[in-house]
């Protein structure tokens, strides 16, 4: 076997390929003009990635820390609901003017709002003491009519 050498392997372009690795360009700044502008949008597009980057982790942030703020409120609502009194769902009716969301209690039956017989009596008196005066006030203002008519 024969060594070969570092020399050897060395070859040494003709004049034919040398011309064919070199492209003449007519204007070399219009190619470098198109060069640097296409340059230039792509670090464009690159910046405008790194801020949406930054803005994509800003959001991250802002909902963890809103869903932090929900869990808070959550288990807030949580501890509010045990230490409120629980109302039976039977109890509990819409009033006509309110929202879905907003629920009262139900007026007690009937039966449990009605007097007992020794108040019913004097409230009895009271209302037919304050007919009485309205009777009394009306027939005034009917005597002072008839007087201004008459």
């Amino acid at each position: 076997m024969t060594k070969r050498t570092s020399e050897s392997r060395k070859t040494k372009a003709t004049p034919a390929v040398q011309a064919s690795l070199y492209v003449y360009l007519e204007d070399p700044s219009v190619v470098r003009r198109n060069l640097l502008l296409h340059s230039k949008e792509t670090l464009q597009y690159l910046q405008r990635y790194e801020d949406l980057k930054e803005y994509r982790l800003a959001k991250m942030e802002l909902l963890a820390a809103l869903s932090k703020k929900l869990h808070e409120i959550g288990t807030e609502v949580g501890a509010l609901k045990r230490l409120m009194p629980t109302i039976a769902h039977h109890h509990v009716q819409r009033m006509a003017g309110e929202s879905e969301g907003t629920i009262t209690p139900q007026q007690p039956p009937l039966q449990q709002q009605l007097p007992r017989a020794s108040q019913k009596k004097g409230k009895g008196k009271q209302q037919m003491n304050d007919l009485t005066l309205l009777e009394k006030q009306l027939a005034e203002v009917e005597q002072r009519m008839s007087r201004l008519g008459a």
